[in-house]
């Protein structure tokens, strides 16, 4: 449970303030590395961090950070974070920059007699929920994950198909429906259905911030009309198009 957020900002350094050594760290952090790289040495192990990824480390945690050629720059986000979650580190996350973003840029700018910090708090758990699925989809044996690869791949191709059928994803893996149902899950730790649903969401949120219209969208996202891509788009993402166009233009402005 997150209690608190304590600090965000973005971070930027040629060597200022390095190397960085902690005890036991006040709070739990959350990093995303934007440019440059640093040694991080826990646990016995060191680990090279470099552009895309992430690193959580938990409240208590004995630490050293060294820099990689003399730069860094980076998200960091500390909050109070009661879970016992090992530190971990992410490889390749990139794409989650603009969620690390929103929640520094919301919470420093955020007003007195608003919601902007509930609005923080909400950001932040998608964001932790995001990362520890990609965790736990990191955890799974691989003979796992490549029994229901030529399902991701099928989708990763035609996921604008709005006749793709469960069972011709099952087909593709050699099993049965109720099997491939239940090892997809184990995968990825949602349906199907809804990885199919995420998919459509994160290439319609591409097209739209490539400046295609709402219209153009719903087409190459496999819709027949504007009606009901809007409502896929709403339920998806709690906004319409339109919004979700307004909200990342005025991202760009800050």
């Amino acid at each position: 449970m997150i209690h608190s957020i304590f600090r965000t900002q973005l971070w930027e350094s040629h060597g200022e303030h390095y190397p960085i050594i902690h005890k036991s760290r006040k709070t739990s952090g959350l990093m995303l590395i934007l440019g440059g790289g640093e040694y991080l040495y826990i646990n016995g192990k060191c680990q090279h961090l470099v552009q895309g990824d992430i690193y959580f480390l938990r409240r208590g945690e004995h630490y050293r950070l060294e820099l990689d050629n003399g730069y860094v720059k980076c998200y960091v986000i500390n909050f109070q974070y009661d879970d016992e979650m090992l530190s971990f580190v992410l490889n390749n996350c990139s794409d989650l920059a603009n969620q690390f973003a929103k929640i520094v840029s919301l919470w420093n700018n955020k007003q007195e007699g608003t919601y902007d910090e509930l609005d923080c708090m909400g950001l932040l758990y998608h964001l932790l929920a995001e990362c520890f699925r990609r965790r736990y989809v990191n955890s799974i044996p691989r003979r796992k994950k490549e029994r229901v690869a030529p399902a991701i791949g099928y989708m990763q191709v035609n996921y604008a198909d709005q006749e793709l059928k469960i069972n011709d994803l099952a087909e593709l893996c050699g099993l049965g429906d109720r099997s491939f149902r239940r090892l997809f899950h184990e995968v990825y730790g949602l349906s199907p259905k809804r990885y199919l649903s995420a998919l459509r969401v994160k290439y319609a949120k591409e097209f739209l911030a490539d400046n295609h219209s709402v219209s153009e969208v719903a087409q190459l996202c496999g819709f027949h009309d504007v009606y009901h891509f809007s409502n896929f788009f709403r339920s998806e993402c709690g906004m319409s198009p339109s919004e979700y166009i307004h909200s990342i233009s005025d991202d760009r402005l800050l």
